[in-house]
């Protein structure tokens, strides 16, 4: 868009460019980082399924409460 005014499109450069970059570096280097992620996600996921099967379980079994009369 500004190419034919200037000639070349100039990319200016802020503290959070700087900020990024030196981010997605930190990143690639933080493998172990994205395995724990990974691995806390598994695990609420797992946590959810069995605690809804639990339930679902527990409802499809009749319940007998003793009444008091």
């Amino acid at each position: 868009m500004f190419g034919r005014y200037c000639g070349f499109v100039t990319r200016i450069t802020t503290p959070l460019d700087a900020f990024m970059s030196d981010m997605l570096v930190w990143l690639d280097g933080a493998w172990y980082l994205w395995v724990a992620l990974g691995i806390v996600v598994l695990v609420v996921v797992v946590s959810v399924v069995v605690a809804k099967m639990r339930s679902r379980g527990y409802e499809r079994v009749p319940h007998y409460f003793r009444q008091n009369s």
